[in-house]
């Protein structure tokens, strides 16, 4: 085919990625805007029939309007007469048959998941369209970055009739499509992989023709894949490479094959080295074949033991902080306890010192009797004699009161002149009766006589 063509629209083609009896899958590149894309090129037989291209173009444009992320966007149609192809997402990545050819099946829940969003894909364009997708292929479908496989060509869909009520063909390629991926081999090859019964009940329910034994719509085959993701895988019957005998030769009773053109793989393609296959690898989750499997082994071995000398720091240092923290507390209790019981020792002190000494003070009897009976007096020898004054006790008819300043100021005139203070206040007050505050204490005195002293 001449390229010029595609230059003549803005594209530049890089490389043919698949070639059918239909279409021809171009890589290329549009400069204008720095995008690589892939463009679905009409075969001649196709092209030559005015109404065939109408309407796969009409259908394309219906397809364009999905938002499924299992399904490449579609940019844009040329409809000219010596260009008639559809561009649409590039997804840089293998194709399912070409990872399951380089790195064997998938496991159990990588096969469901996978067929999980193919069918949410399908499920989208059924419900808007009515559209039966026809490609669900595993050359037609590519693995993303992400991991999400992508139906990458819509040059075989079809719109359904009217009375159609399910789309049979696409549920049976779905089957199709999850055998593969879980056996590594097309309907009915022989495979050494044992499949749990719940899955292979629902691949038959997928390729019943049976209105009475298959799905009735593609809400209930999402149901049904979403209870399989749970589902244990069966450990196999037979050793790897056991070709022969019942257990190397379970089949599934799929009846229909492909309508299209089964295609040709480029050689580009069949050459893909195992340095595109591990690059595919991260992206399927599972491992690429081993070579060196000491050096893988000691590499695993080498990053598990950092892995857990890290943790092990971590934990250490977390034990550390926690117990510090810890040691504070305690510390900061013990304080508590230690002031509060310092303080709680002096109030007992101090009550025992106030008790102590309240019990030590005399106690004073409320009243006194005061003998007035005349006492005779020694005379000092050096000193002339002292005459002894006496008095009369007269009634006095108002009580006076005498306070604290009043005692405390005759007993400092006893202490100046001791002879005539004390006997002048006794002898002014003889006969009365009143209180008499001595030290914050009232005492009643009753004063009867006094003899001079």
């Amino acid at each position: 085919m001449d390229t010029a063509i595609f230059e003549k629209y803005g594209l530049k083609p890089l490389e043919p990625l698949l070639e059918t009896g239909q279409i021809t899958m171009w890589k290329m590149t549009q400069p204008a805007i720095n995008r690589t894309v892939l463009v679905h090129v009409l075969g001649t037989t196709m092209s030559s029939d005015p109404n065939a291209v109408a309407y796969l173009f009409s259908v394309a444009r219906s397809i364009s309007n999905s938002s499924a992320p299992a399904i490449a966007q579609i940019y844009t149609i040329f409809d000219e007469p010596d260009l008639k192809a559809i561009v649409s997402e590039y997804v840089d990545g293998l194709s399912l048959e070409q990872a399951i050819s380089a790195l064997g099946p998938l496991s159990m829940k990588q096969t469901v998941r996978t067929g999980l969003a193919v069918a949410e894909a399908l499920k989208e364009v059924w419900d808007s369209s009515h559209i039966i997708y026809g490609s669900v292929r595993p050359e037609f479908i590519t693995l993303d970055a992400g991991a999400t496989a992508k139906l990458i060509s819509p040059c075989y869909a079809q719109v359904a009739s009217a009375d159609m009520e399910v789309p049979e063909s696409d549920m049976a390629d779905l089957g199709e499509l999850l055998y593969f991926l879980a056996t590594g081999v097309r309907p009915g090859q022989a495979h050494n992989v044992s499949l749990p019964r719940e899955f292979t009940g629902v691949l038959e329910k997928l390729s019943s023709e049976s209105p009475m034994t298959r799905f009735a719509s593609w809400d209930s085959v999402i149901e049904a894949l979403r209870g399989l993701d749970e589902v244990k895988p069966v450990a196999p019957a037979a050793p790897a490479g056991a070709g022969a005998g019942e257990a190397g030769k379970q089949r599934l009773a799929v009846k229909r094959s492909f309508s299209a053109p089964a295609g040709k793989v480029p050689k580009a393609v069949k050459q893909a080295g195992p340095a595109r296959s591990a690059a595919i690898a991260p992206r399927l989750a599972i491992e690429p074949p081993k070579k060196g499997s000491e050096q893988l082994q000691a590499v695993r071995k080498a990053a598990r033991e950092r892995a857990m000398a890290e943790d092990k720091h971590a934990t250490g240092v977390g034990a550390k902080f926690f117990a510090c923290v810890m040691l504070v507390v305690v510390l900061g209790c013990v304080f508590v306890m230690r002031v509060g019981l310092e303080e709680f020792k002096a109030r007992v002190v101090s009550n025992w010192k106030e008790s102590l000494y309240a019990s030590s003070e005399p106690q004073e009897s409320s009243s006194i009797a005061v003998d007035d009976t005349p006492q005779p007096q020694p005379q000092p020898a050096s000193s002339a004699e002292t005459p002894v004054a006496t008095a009369q006790a007269q009634p006095v008819q108002s009580a006076s009161t005498t306070d604290d300043n009043d005692a405390d100021s005759l007993l400092s005139q006893m202490d100046d002149d001791g002879d005539s203070a004390l006997n002048r206040y006794l002898a002014a007050h003889v006969g009365s009766e009143g209180p008499f505050i001595h030290k914050g204490v009232e005492h009643k005195v009753t004063r009867v006589s006094y003899t001079a002293d």
